[in-house]
């Protein structure tokens, strides 16, 4: 990579598991903070805002930027009122561009790290695409049975750097940078069904609560469900990763208590 290696990790293993928890709860606790109408929270809002923004840019994560950009936009939309939404997105765009404009004059500033992060990780993005396809024909050669819980990541180190260089202890590995390709070479089809049907479900209710429920805590699921793509999709190390798996708990427990006040409405 073509870049120092002082990115923000916080108690996390890489820097793109820090901005995926950062994105995520920012996201729960924008809900906390806007739903008040003290103005001090607001004031909260925007600072925490700033610097959520900053870490995340210099963690140099593409996920973690997108998953920020999009859970804010969840979360205004649900906020403001539509034509304040558009006029905000609108000013947000024009601002970014042309900040972005200056620092490709400039060649500094935050705004070029963020250019950077998407186009200057050359090697990292074929890497990567190595990985996504060397763990589809894994898949394909064991006609997606599975090839072992846990053994997806042994098989991929060997394929990135050659069994010679494989401990005989197996304790070398790494991972697909992938949750839904791991858990399909993990386990296969046949075990990834109940999982797919669970996010299915998680998803048809949290996109039905967000438009139907006026409350701000209707946006929890899918704030929690957009991070969580995010970080299925950048993370590493999503597995260990506790502090997701609880936010995921959050929103399914948000869901349910949605569920049987409605419920207890209907039968009153």
């Amino acid at each position: 990579m073509n870049y120092e290696d002082s990115r923000p990790t916080g108690w996390l293993v890489n820097t793109n598991d820090y901005a995926s928890y950062l994105v995520i709860y920012f996201g729960l606790v924008s809900l906390y903070l806007l739903s008040s109408k003290k103005k001090w929270h607001f004031a909260v809002w925007l600072v925490l805002l700033a610097m959520v923004t900053y870490l995340v840019i210099e963690s140099h994560s593409r996920t973690g930027f997108l998953g920020l950009v999009a859970i804010v936009s969840l979360v205004l939309f649900k906020v403001l009122r539509i034509q304040y939404f558009l006029l905000m997105i609108f000013a947000g765009a024009v601002a970014f561009c042309s900040k972005a404009i200056y620092s490709s004059i400039a060649s500094s500033g935050l705004t070029s790290q963020l250019v950077d992060s998407f186009t200057g990780k050359g090697d990292s993005t074929e890497e990567r695409m190595f990985m996504y396809k060397f763990v589809i024909q894994l898949c394909q050669d064991h006609h997606f049975l599975g090839v072992g819980v846990g053994n997806t990541p042994r098989f991929l180190f060997q394929a990135l750097y050659g069994s010679a260089n494989v401990d005989i202890t197996g304790s070398q590995t790494m991972a697909a940078h992938n949750f839904w390709l791991s858990i399909i070479s993990d386990i296969g089809l046949i075990g990834f069904i109940p999982i797919l049907i669970f996010f299915l479900y998680y998803l048809y209710q949290a996109a039905t609560i967000y438009m139907t429920n006026s409350n701000l805590k209707g946006a929890i699921p899918a704030a929690v469900l957009l991070g969580f793509i995010g970080v299925s999709v950048g993370s590493s190390s999503i597995f260990e990763m506790r502090v997701i798996w609880i936010a995921l708990g959050l929103g399914l427990a948000v869901i349910c208590l949605l569920q049987r006040e409605k419920n207890s409405k209907q039968v009153a």
